[in-house]
């Protein structure tokens, strides 16, 4: 069955290329990157393993636990998990889950991250390997740390893409979002201050590793840290531990595999009423744009798809607010301006990317759009006035948050001049981009966290353009700010250029985009309908 699974997988992602150019650019692009990434890896663990370094040892063990993190959190942060072998094809098979589950490891295995995964477990090994016994220790920690890394992202996509597609979650996910949020926040600023409290860089590397080594993400790496050192009764301890979490991973797979092989049909949302939102129909108005507005106002508000979108997008702000605030005694900052006001500015950065593929998650209900004929323009508009529903009032809570924290409520104006001309830049310019670059995403009711093994280069690209692009058109507006700290006449301007950049990017955008929509509705459609490979 493993090597069944393994031929499916590489059929289909030769399949998956042979149908779009743009695949093979993403997979060209992301190879070359994943071997950058091994490269740098494998050179700095051959560096501390023959130059001797004290702390070599210590900072094998922070990497490959930080490999392990990332493992955890990038489906989230991104595009999610590979599902090219979605369990529920096979709901019509014969087959339990104990059976496919061996071959789905070593499936997961098969592309950039896991190939870059296994060459740095490999790395580690030779770099444990001055003594038999060490080495030993660096496989076994090695094969463990691989199959945790594997297991782990599963299990963490998989549990909270069904936890995301119930309405309870939906309902209370503001709260959650702000209470996590929070307490990295509060997680991360404890750890900022104590390493700024910390003189000696060695002693403070060799404390990491220590604590990083009895977490459940560095159990696995730690086991030839110990062995290496004679340490073997926190070996065989960690040894234990990472057998038991990885048997217990495995476990939780299976329950899941059993449940997605009994119920291949995903959720839909028909189970929910639907009744008339008479607040957002006032909100938006009976115009197009304004239909468009009330459509995507009702999909952040019941889309497991959106709710993701604003837990990623919310975390960041949060977490640079509240560890900032933190470290308020330590005297850091960015010269006359506290970094509280990072905050908002970071989510005036990210208010484009919401836009950037915001048609893949209309999917095959983009035929609406072509059989009524909806003008481009008003598409464009519409989307962004829904997401400046949404945005706004989080934009206006960090900014006073940053100021009530900060006692600086005279840098408000210059902050908001920032943020805007950061917001709507970025807006108008992934109102154009988005237009002309679409990527299917996992359908409505799905797992948010599932994703294709072939695309998403369109997204990349987009997202990269409109960041930039909010850059770009927040920069002036900073530079007159900073002037505006000593000079009247600078911090008058600043919000009148900082409105009148948002404001032109966005008729620029919507403009150009909707031209673009208006002629080539149907390719759209064919992009966001597009099947998972």
């Amino acid at each position: 069955m493993v090597a069944v699974l393994v031929g499916l997988k590489l059929r289909l992602l030769r399949n998956s290329l042979r149908q779009s150019a743009w695949r093979v650019v993403g997979l060209v692009l992301a190879t070359a990157y994943g071997l950058f990434l091994v490269g740098l890896a494998v050179a700095g663990m051959v560096a501390l393993r023959f130059t001797g370094v004290a702390v070599g040892p210590d900072v094998v063990v922070i990497g490959l636990t930080a490999l392990t993190v990332g493992w955890t959190l990038m489906p989230l942060l991104t595009s999610g998990m590979d599902d090219t072998l979605d369990p529920g094809r096979f709901a019509l098979l014969p087959l339990r889950a104990g059976e496919v589950l061996p071959g789905l490891v070593v499936a997961s295995l098969v592309g950039v991250p896991g190939l870059a995964t296994v060459l740095v477990a490999l790395a580690s090994v030779v770099f444990w390997a001055t003594r038999v016994l060490p080495a030993l220790a660096g496989a076994a920690g090695a094969v463990l740390g691989v199959l945790t890394c594997v297991v782990l992202a599963r299990v963490v996509t998989t549990s909270l893409g069904a936890l995301l597609g119930g309405r309870r979650f939906r309902d209370s996910a503001a709260g959650i979002v702000a209470v996590l949020a929070s307490l990295s926040g509060i997680t991360l600023g404890m750890g900022l201050e104590a390493v700024r409290r910390t003189p000696n860089a060695a002693e403070l590397v060799g404390s990491l590793a220590a604590l990083a080594g009895w977490t459940p993400f560095g159990w696995a790496w730690a086991i030839p840290a110990d062995a290496a050192d004679g340490r073997w009764g926190p070996a065989a301890a960690k040894l234990v531990l990472a057998v038991v979490l990885l048997v217990g991973l495995l476990r939780a797979w299976q329950t899941l595999l059993d449940r997605r092989l009994s119920s291949p049909i995903e959720a839909r949302g028909g189970g929910e009423r639907v009744g008339q939102s008479g607040w957002i129909d006032r909100l938006t108005g009976s115009s197009t744009a304004g239909a468009v507005a009330g459509r995507c106002l009702r999909y952040w508000r019941r889309d497991p798809r959106y709710v993701t979108s604003v837990v990623m997008f919310l975390i960041m702000p949060i977490v640079l607010v509240v560890s900032m605030q933190l470290q308020r005694h330590s005297g850091r900052g960015l010269g006359p301006v506290p970094w509280e006001f990072l905050g908002p500015f970071s989510l005036a950065m990210l208010v484009g990317l919401s836009t950037c593929q915001d048609l893949a998650y209309d999917g095959t209900a983009m035929w609406t759009h072509l059989t009524s004929s909806v003008p481009g323009r008003a598409d464009r508009l519409g989307r962004l006035i829904a997401l400046g529903v949404v945005v706004g009032p989080l934009f206006v809570v960090l900014q006073v948050a940053a100021a009530a924290l900060s006692g600086r409520w005279d840098l408000v104006l210059p902050s908001t001049a920032v943020g805007l001309a950061a917001a709507l830049g970025g807006a108008g310019v992934a109102s154009w981009v988005g237009a002309i670059l679409q990527s299917p995403t996992a359908p409505a009711g799905a797992n948010p966290f599932r994703t294709s093994n072939g695309g998403g280069l369109q997204a990349v690209i987009a997202t990269m353009v409109t960041l930039a692009a909010s850059g770009i058109f927040a920069a002036p507006v900073v530079i007159l700010a900073w002037i505006g700290l000593d000079q009247p006449w600078a911090a008058v301007a600043a919000p009148v250029v900082g409105l009148g950049i948002g404001l032109g990017s966005v008729a620029l955008g919507t403009r150009l985009g909707g031209s673009h929509l208006d002629g080539h509705w149907p390719e759209v459609l064919k992009n966001v309908s597009e099947k998972h490979a």
